[in-house]
C-alpha cells in the first residue's frame, strides 16, 4: 500500500541518518517525515526488531 511504501522510505533515511549524523534519534524522527518520535520507535523496531538507539550503536563506531 502507498503508506507503507511512504514509511519503508521514511525509515530508509532514518537508518542512513542514524549511521552518518550526530543528531538526536527525536530530530532524525522528525526530519524523516514522522509525525512523533513514538511512531518512529514504532515503526523503526518492528522493521529492524532493534531500537534507533541500539541501531546507531551497533552500526556506527564512530559516533558511538
Amino acid at each position: 500500500s502507498f503508506p507503507s511504501y511512504v514509511t519503508a522510505r521514511r525509515l530508509d533515511y532514518a537508518e542512513k541518518l542514524l549511521t552518518t549524523s550526530t543528531k538526536s534519534v527525536t530530530e532524525i524522527a522528525f526530519e524523516a517525515g514522522f509525525t512523533s518520535p513514538r511512531t518512529f520507535f514504532r515503526s523503526f523496531q518492528a522493521a529492524y526488531q532493534i531500537t534507533p538507539h541500539q541501531y546507531r550503536k551497533n552500526h556506527n563506531k564512530f559516533l558511538s
